[in-house]
């Protein structure tokens, strides 16, 4: 049996708040939240269960930015081609992008991660970054759904210049 390692403390409760104040988004469960930022290194690491870490969410929420920025493309430019579409979309969901999004909310400082992976830095990398944004999504997406989840992704890509304002 794999073992369970407290990482959701009183301190980690708060910190998590203030960011669900940037965010703009108060998660019914906070623990979900927390989860998104439980890097694979940490889990590995410490014995846990693989499912620990955030990479199930991070595959949810791949899908979900996939969908969103589908959609918003498709809406806003109706007389574009599927090619053009598929052009925009690219650039909007490629790992540089999702990335920049991450770190307008500094998503990295939230990051727990094995010993090696603080050395090494790991956190602060692009695809971590990106990573990190999906499965922020990918919870988003499982707490308050895909209207929610939408609003914020458009907000950010918004804020950050990968979209522009109406």
């Amino acid at each position: 049996m794999k073992k369970k390692i407290a990482i959701y403390s009183n301190n980690r409760r708060e910190r998590l708040s203030t960011l669900e104040a940037k965010l703009g988004v108060v998660f019914n469960n906070q623990e979900l939240l927390n989860q998104v930022f439980i890097h694979p290194s940490f889990t590995g690491e410490n014995g846990m269960d693989h499912s620990s870490s955030n990479q199930r969410l991070e595959f949810l929420g791949d899908s979900i930015v996939y969908v969103i920025i589908a959609d918003y493309l498709y809406h806003k430019f109706p007389y574009h081609s599927e090619g053009a579409l598929t052009e925009r979309r690219i650039a909007l969901i490629r790992e540089e992008a999702l990335a920049r999004a991450a770190s307008y909310y500094n998503l990295q400082d939230y990051m727990i991660l094995s010993h090696g992976g603080e050395l090494t830095g790991i956190g602060s990398l692009q695809s971590t970054k990106a990573d990190t944004f999906e499965a922020l999504l990918g919870a988003m997406y499982l707490d308050k759904g895909l209207s929610a989840a939408y609003d914020f992704v458009i907000s950010t890509f918004k804020a950050v210049s990968l979209i522009e304002e109406d």
